[in-house]
């Protein structure tokens, strides 16, 4: 099936293209146990929600603000703040990814406009995904 007059199909990469799953459970998960282990009580849970809505509000350096309000040990905030870093070793395509972009590359132009970090281009490459992209907008990037 073919849209007439649509000549582009843009995808966002987090949770459409590749699967972040497993950073954003490094990302909570390790900062939770150290959390815990200094004895602040906070859940998975909470402090995930936290990071969620200081995101979700735009607030600049949303991971060190909810660290700010968890802890004022300068020493565990720098310990949780290299927890919280993002890995995007983790990340991985969605197994269907690859077949969606062959196919949709035969008839589209294929673009990403996503809020990623810098390093896009070369993550896509190293995913195989680059080859099917004809324009690239990371927000860090651009």
């Amino acid at each position: 099936m073919q849209l007439p007059g649509i000549k582009w199909v843009f995808f966002d990469i987090g949770s459409t293209l590749i699967d972040e799953d497993d950073a954003v459970g490094d990302r909570l998960l390790k900062p939770q146990a150290a959390l815990k282990h200094s004895g602040v009580s906070v859940s998975r849970e909470e402090f995930g929600m936290l990071l969620q809505e200081a995101i979700t509000k735009q607030v600049p350096k949303p991971a060190s603000q909810v660290i700010a309000k968890l802890t004022d040990s300068q020493e565990l905030r720098n310990l949780l703040m290299t927890y919280v870093a993002w890995r995007d070793g983790l990340e991985k395509p969605y197994p269907e990814a690859k077949h969606v972009l062959d196919a949709l590359s035969n008839r589209y132009r294929i673009g990403i406009i996503a809020n990623q970090s810098p390093g896009t281009e070369a993550r896509l490459k190293r995913w195989g995904l680059w080859r099917f992209i004809s324009l690239c907008l990371p927000s860090a990037e651009t």
